[in-house]
């Protein structure tokens, strides 16, 4: 008489702890860029400005490196509106990275990996928002500007975005790779065999 023994292997991959670690390194570059205040600068005129300082003035012509006045004394609405939709992408990070923990830590919260990509993919476009206003309206807000005053472009030309403004678009792709592994990345594969032996 045979004796049938099956067997099921569960092959776990290592797709969705890449989605969090991903998650992660991306919630604490949005701090970082958060924080920074170069988003935009110039060594010719030594001004940079982030979302909360802006150090020295684009009108001055030789600002002091440390006169730096806070985001809330500017009259610009699209540095409140770019803070504002950041605020907002960290806070999803943050919801997408604690929802993926519960999704992989507890077995009864594996959905969890969905609703995490679709939270993180919701920071996503809050963050291109932030990315994509940001130069923008300081390029137009700067030629209006400097408009008035066309000797003054001489100087003014070679402006920069700075690396606080790169470090949001590092976490930005961090966040698209976390989102992506979450909705698509393989969590297990089971593999089932059936092994007869004869006696």
């Amino acid at each position: 008489m045979a004796t049938e023994v099956k067997t099921t292997t569960r092959v776990v991959r290592p797709m969705k702890l890449i989605g969090l670690i991903c998650s992660g390194i991306a919630w604490i570059l949005m701090i970082v860029c958060l924080a920074s205040d170069y988003w935009v600068r110039s060594d010719t005129v030594k001004f940079y400005q982030g979302l909360w300082n802006e150090c020295g003035k684009v009108t001055d012509a030789t600002p002091p490196p440390t006169a730096c006045t806070p985001a809330s004394a500017q009259s610009q609405a699209y540095v409140q509106a770019s803070a504002a939709f950041i605020i907002m992408s960290l806070l999803l990070a943050l919801a997408g990275f604690v929802l993926g923990l519960m999704a992989f830590f507890v077995e009864r919260f594996r959905g969890f990996y969905k609703w995490a990509g679709l939270v993180l993919l919701v920071a996503v476009l809050f963050a291109l928002i932030a990315l994509i206003v940001f130069p923008a309206m300081f390029h137009t807000i700067l030629t209006e500007e400097l408009s008035t005053d066309p000797t003054a472009l001489k100087d003014r030309v070679n402006w920069e975005l700075g690396w606080g403004y790169g470090v949001g678009w590092g976490a930005t792709f961090f966040l698209i790779g976390a989102a992506l592994l979450f909705l698509f990345g393989k969590d297990t594969n089971e593999i089932y065999e059936t092994t007869s032996y004869e006696g």
